[in-house]
């Protein structure tokens, strides 16, 4: 009968010591992100978020809902890493647009950072303003 008393009384100690050093040790929750901005997220609106590739808005008015276009920036593709990083978030906003690198297909994004780097490029792939949106950037068709 003592023995089994003993056993329940170590067993109560043995927890009240854990749930001491877990109540002790206890850190509060810290928000690591703005409440806000964690309540917008999970109710899926877009209040302070800013989608990779969404620069690339201006251009869905002037592009059909899916296709194969080039790609031109202000140097050659493979390059400049910066210039691979765009072109995914490119890629990703606009799909299911597909986008080439290469100046291969008969329409053009030209993204690059002014105007006269543009014309440069442009001559370079044999490609003509089709819709200049900003100086630098806009939908090029490709020379006959």
């Amino acid at each position: 009968m003592i023995i089994r008393w003993s056993k329940r009384l170590l067993t109560i100690i043995f927890f009240l010591y854990i749930t001491g050093i877990v109540c002790l040790n206890f850190k509060p929750l810290t928000l690591t992100t703005h409440p806000v901005l964690l309540k917008s997220l999970i109710l899926g609106q877009n209040k302070g978020y800013i989608l990779p590739g969404s620069e690339f808005e201006i251009f869905r008015p002037y592009l059909p809902r899916n296709g194969r276009f080039s790609v031109i920036f202000d140097e050659p593709f493979a390059q400049n890493k910066s210039i691979q990083h765009r072109l995914w978030n490119a890629q990703n906003y606009l799909c299911p647009l597909i986008l080439n690198h290469d100046p291969a297909e008969e329409l053009a994004l030209v993204l690059c950072s002014d105007e006269s780097s543009a014309s440069k490029r442009l001559n370079a792939t044999h490609y003509t303003w089709l819709k200049q949106i900003n100086p630098g950037a806009g939908i090029a068709r490709k020379q006959v």
